[in-house]
């Protein structure tokens, strides 16, 4: 999914790699898969559109973005709030609303559909408000060491070992004033 190519199959177009990006949220990327599934009508309100045109195709296609995770599930959602992203730049961009999208698990050869409801949305736009609030400071939060670090591409430029086990010039101050008090 990291090269970029395009497939067709009868109701089926999938394309990897696809750049997108959103201008309300400020976000830019390559999104692993975007597939295109043929409807026979786009059953939807007047007031929302679901389903595109394709050029060099008849019928309408929904869009659905699927993202490609090496490991498992997680307890988190940061998975789902990428994917919701990725949802709201092709929303954006195409002048169409997603409904859902998919994650599909490496280690358990599992995909997990995704709905993007309310709240997804709303903690998906607090994620990326958040992103350019620590842009705009230059403060980034202090890195918290999980399991989960060992497999991370930034594991060296982060040390969150290293860094988790820094403690602040006030703290040992106080630990001194106690030692030698005591």
């Amino acid at each position: 999914v990291d090269q970029a190519r395009s497939e067709s199959r009868r109701d089926l177009r999938t394309a990897s790699a696809v750049r997108i990006c959103s201008r309300r949220l400020g976000v830019v990327g390559v999104m692993d898969m975007l597939e295109f599934h043929r409807v026979e009508s786009p059953s939807c309100s007047e007031h929302r559109t679901i389903a595109i045109t394709l050029p060099g195709t008849n019928g309408l296609w929904l869009p659905f973005p699927v993202e490609y995770k090496r490991g498992r599930p997680k307890e988190h959602r940061a998975d789902e709030i990428q994917l919701c992203a990725q949802a709201c730049c092709l929303e954006e961009m195409l002048a169409v609303t997603i409904d859902q999208g998919a994650l599909f698990y490496g280690q358990t050869r599992r995909r997990m559909d995704v709905i993007f409801d309310p709240d997804l949305r709303r903690l998906t736009r607090e994620t990326a408000e958040g992103i350019h609030e620590m842009l705009q400071t230059s403060m980034t939060p202090p890195p918290v060491y999980g399991k989960w670090c060992e497999s991370c591409s930034l594991f060296e430029d982060c040390q969150p070992k290293l860094l988790a086990k820094r403690r602040s010039a006030q703290e040992w101050l106080q630990r001194e004033m106690e030692r030698t008090l005591s």
